[in-house]
């Protein structure tokens, strides 16, 4: 990687002066431009300059992951991708019509290999925790908290991701240090960050970690990706992790694993199978996945749209929709049924055309597409993901995606009926009930808490938040 060379005129009139009076003054080019300088990514002139072809230098904003930032020679993301077989990634730096002020090239690296960066102020940042993918940046890297000696950033996302994927193969060495119990703890997240479950809804179980805020193009560090940019405009301007089924622009973009075409205008963290037994691996509070045809795990979590209040806050294609009666000022943007009142299986997932809510929305606004997960409505199996079926109660015109059972463990048992319960009179999984609704035991919240209230027993809120 080349360095800059500062340009100071008082600098450079005192080095002319100098070597004229002393004809053995020598420049050691090769040794100055292996020097890492500092810069301010937020500043008009992040102070870069140019490398030794006199080309211009980005600012790497390596704070957000608690390094010291530093410049690099720019790149051009049209010509040099994130995710190709280049020596160099070009990381997103600058608005992508700037060309080659668009992307900083880092260096590949190989986080098995001890100083693959081959620089003692760079180190290893494991880009994929299923292979030996990294770029070198200024991190301390961790492989579990008692390497984070920061008493603010003291927990390895390594290790983190480990406590939420227990049974998947994941490396957690090379990874970095983040600030934890932000929400829990009440305390405040470093300069330019923000606590994930202060701005994202319970509904998605964010964790309870500071992230980055975007920059101004929209743009995040590495196993990041821009809320607002792949979601909604209504979407907090934050760099979330790239988790397993989340939306994603590139493979830098996730955790682990691909990023692939969903087939519903864009593409989601996955990771390929042979069966589901591969998929499971990955199950959690954050999804249940299955192996699609395209051997590639898919689940609901990413057709489930973002907030939106108008139209325009989606995405081409998407419409700002209100189809359930727990939404409240926010809808979400979805994708519109077919003319036929049909829903393609958008990655592999079947989804069922539901109407919007009357009274909540403009007369002949479009019904919407949502993946046939647990206590869906449907007409047939096909519209049901996993292994649920479309369950119809005696005389009832639509059924429920569901799985029979005659206790709640059968429920439990079921991977895609598990945060379900059972209701006896129908032998049927439902969904569970949310915070304040009635309940008679805890496995039918979703907090899985039925507390005793003043007028009858209800579910408890979900703990963290």
């Amino acid at each position: 990687m080349k360095r800059p060379i500062p340009y100071s005129p008082a600098a450079a009139l005192f080095s002319v002066l100098a070597c004229i009076l002393c004809a053995s003054c020598q420049v050691d080019v090769d040794k100055f431009h292996q020097r890492l300088f500092s810069c301010n990514p937020s500043a008009k002139d992040p102070g870069c300059g140019t490398d030794v072809d006199d080309q211009p230098m980005v600012c790497v904003a390596a704070q957000q992951l608690g390094g010291p930032n530093f410049c690099s020679q720019s790149c051009d993301r049209a010509v040099v991708p994130v995710d190709g077989d280049a020596r160099v990634a070009c990381l997103p730096a600058g608005p992508l019509s700037s060309q080659r002020l668009s992307g900083a090239a880092l260096t590949k690296c190989n986080p098995a290999i001890a100083d693959s960066c081959g620089h003692p102020q760079l180190s290893c940042l494991r880009t994929d925790l299923l292979s030996t993918e990294g770029v070198c940046m200024t991190l301390s890297p961790c492989q579990s908290n008692a390497d984070c000696r920061d008493p603010v950033r003291s927990v390895c996302m390594g290790q983190l991701l480990k406590t939420t994927y227990p049974s998947a193969p994941l490396a957690t060495d090379h990874t970095y240090c983040v600030q934890s119990g932000c929400r829990a703890d009440g305390t405040s997240c470093s300069p330019g960050e923000v606590c994930l479950r202060n701005v994202v809804g319970k509904e998605s179980k964010p964790s309870d970690i500071c992230v980055p805020n975007c920059d101004s193009n929209g743009n995040c560090p590495p196993n990041y990706f821009c809320y607002t940019k792949l979601y909604s405009q209504a979407s907090p301007n934050v760099c979330l992790p790239g988790l397993m089924g989340l939306r994603c622009e590139n493979k830098m973009d996730c955790l682990f694993g691909d990023c692939v075409d969903s087939g519903a205008g864009f593409r989601v963290c996955s990771v390929g199978c042979q069966s589901d037994d591969d998929c499971a691996k990955y199950d959690g509070e954050h999804g249940t996945f299955f192996c699609n045809a395209d051997k590639v795990c898919a689940g609901a979590r990413a057709f489930k749209g973002a907030v939106c209040k108008r139209d325009t806050d989606c995405h081409t294609g998407e419409t700002c929709a209100w189809f359930s009666p727990s939404q409240t000022d926010l809808g979400l943007c979805l994708l519109p049924c077919s003319p036929t009142l049909t829903c393609p299986a958008y990655g592999g997932v079947n989804h069922m055309c539901l109407p919007q809510l009357p009274g909540r929305t403009a007369p002949g606004s479009p019904p919407i597409c949502w993946p046939g997960e647990l206590g869906i409505p449907c007409l047939a199996d096909a519209q049901c993901i996993g292994g649920l079926k479309c369950l119809k109660a005696p005389q009832a015109q639509t059924g429920l995606c569901s799985a029979l059972c005659r206790d709640d463990a059968d429920c439990v048992n079921n991977r895609f009926a598990k945060e379900g319960f059972c209701e006896p009179t129908l032998n049927v999984c439902l969904a569970p009930k949310r915070e304040n609704e009635i309940c008679e035991r805890n496995q039918q919240c979703e907090s899985k808490r039925c507390e005793d209230r003043v007028d009858a027993k209800r579910c408890a809120p979900i703990p963290g938040y």
